[in-house]
């Protein structure tokens, strides 16, 4: 991804392991290289950006949400029929509180929601999201959509009940929370305004059959573009609704 067509240059050096990586560079003024984030150790993190969107650096939220560009997802694929009983109960366990509780402790983002102690509001956001999130924290789970569609992609549909055990574990009322939605540009700014708040709309309506109402439900169209708009995966990024708590 980030050298396109490119190839690395013939004396670049290649690490098997990524913490021997990370020492390297963090040893080399004129170093640079990819590792995950649990792997940084005592090297800089650079802030990258897609193609239209700004940089953000890697970080828990940043990964956690997707809206870093080199974020990616963990796939697991198991057989339509005919899995052993103990694939399924793996597949399970992975996804469960516990499960997660381990993929934090090793150092990787966790599926947990947690709250972000600052989150930098772009100076051309529009006026309703920067006065709406001025008072408020976001959290650390977007939920994605695919293409032209409002259907909930089946990362989000597991993060639903993940958003309303967090929810009634601090004690947050409906009205705290705001689904902000976001469009990728293919088509018109006034489809994609509509698309974006029939996105919000849809998280909202399978949060209130559990049991919350939220306080806010807006879209904001095609702004704020996380990833590039021009290519498959960046408008999967930038179809988004973005979940936001009041302070407390």
């Amino acid at each position: 991804m980030a050298l396109g067509s490119r190839d690395l240059a013939p004396g670049a050096q290649r690490f098997e392991d990524s913490v021997q990586l990370a020492q390297k560079v963090a040893g080399d003024p004129s170093g640079i290289g990819f590792v995950g984030l649990p792997y940084v150790g005592s090297t800089k993190v650079l802030a990258v950006s897609d193609k239209g969107s700004r940089a953000l650096t890697p970080n828990r939220l940043t990964v956690a949400t997707e809206d870093y560009v080199l974020s990616r997802r963990l796939f697991f694929y198991n057989l339509a029929t005919g899995a052993p009983p103990e694939v399924n109960d793996f597949v399970q366990f992975a996804s469960s509180k516990a499960g997660q509780d381990v993929v934090e402790k090793i150092g990787f983002v966790s599926q947990h929601v947690r709250t972000a102690a600052a989150v930098a509001v772009e100076t051309d956001a529009p006026a309703d999201y920067k006065k709406l999130t001025a008072a408020a924290e976001r959290l650390s789970l977007d939920y994605r959509f695919r293409a032209g569609v409002v259907a909930l992609d089946n990362k989000a549909v597991v993060d639903l009940d993940r958003l309303i055990t967090f929810l009634g574990d601090l004690h947050y009322r409906g009205e705290d929370l705001f689904l902000l939605g976001f469009a990728d540009s293919t088509g018109d700014a006034a489809s994609n305004q509509r698309l974006s708040k029939e996105r919000a709309t849809a998280v909202a309506d399978q949060i209130e059959r559990r049991g919350v109402k939220p306080g806010a439900v807006i879209g904001f169209g095609q702004a704020m573009p996380v990833a590039d708009n021009g290519t498959v995966d960046g408008r999967q990024k930038n179809r988004r609704v973005e979940v936001w708590v009041k302070k407390r």
